[in-house]
Formats: structure tokens, C-alpha cells, sequence
């Protein structure tokens, strides 16, 4: 996140860190409070049709978005990194006027992260990144040889962390 944001100019290195730290903590958090959240997790992951907080909300009324987001502000995160994380699964905001570019940038590069981790560990199913790559891919002015070039050179960040 950090690496990216600085190259494709997002938001400074250490908010975009920030950001992809939090994002997710809401799911351990679940995971530890509904010992059917493992299968909500599943399905959400699985599911092209839904948003994934939509599923999570239908079966527990509340989503890692929304823990993640409450728990950003509690830890005293700034409030654009706590509304990104509450955000992060709504793609069509992405291509919205309102929202502002900070928020958009780091929930798109959030996208762009995700796919290149997925490819570079063989995973193939990439619901997320077909609910709102494109967006993510217009929201950071980058085309599809960009995307593969920026996916490439994080497989070689990837192998030289090892």
C-alpha cells in the first residue's frame, strides 16, 4: 500500500500503511464474537452478485467494514482513514463527485493490492476485483498494461521479501 501510494501519488506512504492495516481488523473481531462467521466469510467471498458487507449485515447486523471503521476512531485514526475503511466495499463510490479523492484512492488502491496478492499466491477468483477493478483502475487513472506492470512488480516485491 505504502509503495504504491507513493508511486501513484494516493495519499502519503504511511496513511496508505495505515489504511491496509485496519481495513480488515473488523474480521477477527467477527470471527471471535459469531462462531458462524467463518461461513459468512465464505459466502461473502464467494458471492459475485451481493456486496460482501451486504451478507455480512443480513446474517450478524454489522460488517468488518463498520467494526473496523468504529474501532479506527476509537484508536484515534483520522477520520478519513476510519470513513475508508467503512467504505471499502462500496465500489460505485468510486466513481461518485463526492466523495473525496483521499477516500477513493485509498479504497481503489486497496482493489489493486488485493488482486496482485491474489495472483501472486495463484489464487483465480477474484470476486472483488470484478465487483470494482475497473473503477478502481479509472479512480487511479491507470490502464490495464499499467495494472499488469504494477501486479509484476510486486511479485518481485513479494519474492524479494520471501
Amino acid at each position: 500500500m505504502s509503495l504504491l501510494s507513493r508511486e501513484l501519488r494516493v495519499a502519503a506512504p504511511d496513511v496508505a500503511h495505515t489504511f491496509g492495516l485496519f481495513c480488515d481488523i473488523g474480521i477477527p473481531l467477527l470471527i471471535n464474537r459469531f462462531p458462524d462467521y467463518i461461513d459468512t466469510l465464505r459466502l461473502a467471498n464467494e458471492t459475485v452478485g451481493e456486496r460482501f458487507t451486504t451478507i455480512e449485515d443480513q446474517r450478524h447486523h454489522t460488517s468488518h467494514a463498520t467494526i473496523g471503521a468504529l474501532l479506527a476512531k476509537n484508536w484515534g485514526l483520522s477520520g478519513d482513514v476510519a470513513m475508508a475503511i467503512r467504505l471499502h466495499h462500496e465500489y460505485e463510490i468510486l466513481a461518485d463527485s463526492i466523495t473525496p479523492d483521499l477516500i477513493k484512492g485509498l479504497i481503489a488502491l486497496s482493489l489493486v493490492v488485493e488482486k496482485a496478492i491474489q495472483s501472486y499466491r495463484g489464487q483465480n477468483m477474484h470476486f472483488e476485483w470484478d465487483k470494482g477493478g475497473r473503477l478502481a483502475m479509472d479512480a487511479l487513472g491507470i490502464s490495464d498494461d499499467e495494472m499488469t506492470d504494477i501486479c509484476e512488480e510486486l511479485h518481485l516485491r513479494f519474492d524479494e521479501a520471501g
